[in-house]
This record gives C-alpha cells, sequence and structure tokens, in this order.
C-alpha cells in the first residue's frame, strides 16, 4: 500500500512540474502546493473555424495556448493544463486571443471540471479528501479577440499534519461556490 501511495506521489509531481508553465506558485517556497488538472473547450456555438488562437490563463497568466494558424482557424479549441497552485481564490480563464473576424462571435465552454489533488502526503484540508472535482458550468458569450470566458473559484490549503490521522484514500467530488 505504502509503494502505491509511493508510486502515485511520483508520478503526480511529475505531472506538477512537466505542466509548469509559469502558473501561480506560493509566495513561500516552504509551502506545500496542490496540483490541478483541467481540460477545458472553446467552441463557436455556429460551428465556423474562427479560432486561431486560444488561450488558458490561471490567475492572468498564460498556462497553455494553441494556435491554428497552419489550418486557417477552428470551431472547437480543446485547452488542458497540469500543475502546481497554491491555496487561496483562483480565476481560469478561457482566451480568445485571435479569431478570423473582426465582428463578435458567439461561443460556449461545456460545463467541466477542474481536478484538484493534494500535496505529496497532504490532503485538501482538515482531514479531507485527497483528490476534488470542482464542476465548472457551461458558459456562453459573444467574444471578440481579447475576450475571454472566466470562473472564479477558490482552492483550499494542503494539509500534511491532519493526513496522516486519515485511514485511507477518499475522494470526493462537489460544486465549490467561491467564498
Amino acid at each position: 500500500m505504502q509503494m502505491t501511495k509511493a508510486l502515485l506521489a511520483v508520478t503526480l509531481a511529475a505531472l506538477g512540474m512537466s505542466g509548469c508553465n509559469g502558473s501561480p506558485t506560493a509566495p513561500d517556497p516552504n509551502t506545500p502546493l496542490n496540483t490541478y488538472i483541467v481540460f477545458a473547450d472553446l467552441v463557436n456555438v455556429s460551428g465556423a473555424p474562427t479560432i486561431l488562437d486560444a488561450q488558458l490563463l490561471l490567475d492572468g497568466v498564460v498556462v497553455e495556448e494553441k494556435t491554428f494558424d497552419d489550418v486557417g482557424g477552428v470551431a472547437d479549441a480543446l485547452l488542458a493544463d497540469n500543475s502546481a497552485i497554491f491555496a487561496g481564490r483562483h480565476t481560469l480563464t478561457l482566451l480568445l486571443a485571435r479569431q478570423t473576424t473582426s465582428l463578435p462571435t458567439t461561443y460556449r465552454v461545456p460545463k467541466f471540471d477542474f481536478h484538484l489533488l493534494s500535496c505529496n502526503e497532504g490532503s485538501l484540508g482538515y482531514l479531507g479528501p485527497t483528490t476534488e472535482d470542482l464542476h465548472l458550468p457551461t458558459q456562453t458569450a459573444s467574444l471578440t479577440a481579447g475576450q475571454g470566458i472566466s470562473y472564479t473559484f477558490y482552492t483550499p490549503e494542503c494539509s500534511v499534519p491532519q493526513a496522516l490521522a486519515r485511514p485511507s484514500f477518499s475522494r470526493r467530488s462537489r460544486s465549490r461556490p467561491t467564498p
């Protein structure tokens, strides 16, 4: 069992390091950080291939960017990232950086989950779970280049001492409103 937990911790740490493209980090380098994994789509409601450049921003920092100049645009841009994240209030934005038209175009972000994983040997809050899915709702907006669709949410601190008292791995899935 300990070997499985150690392997999971090493895998999550590697995922966190590999996906760190300037994501927010803890103000104190000694603070244990949780990790997140997210996949979200920016979709042109009409189905027209208008997206030339789409970005995923966490707290104003670009963590993923996809360009589609070589194909003349797409109607659906899947954006993904995984990295370390500090506790607190966060804003995740799917930004339409460039499109094929200068006119406002209607885009939708279908509902998706923001997967939060606790730090190594930790839990998400006092005797909390080791993973949590924040369910983010579908949003639709009329956008021009440089505008985006944003979500605001809160992530808890990684609580290491309390995790040691936890009898076994636990999982919780719920929507968490912003405080």
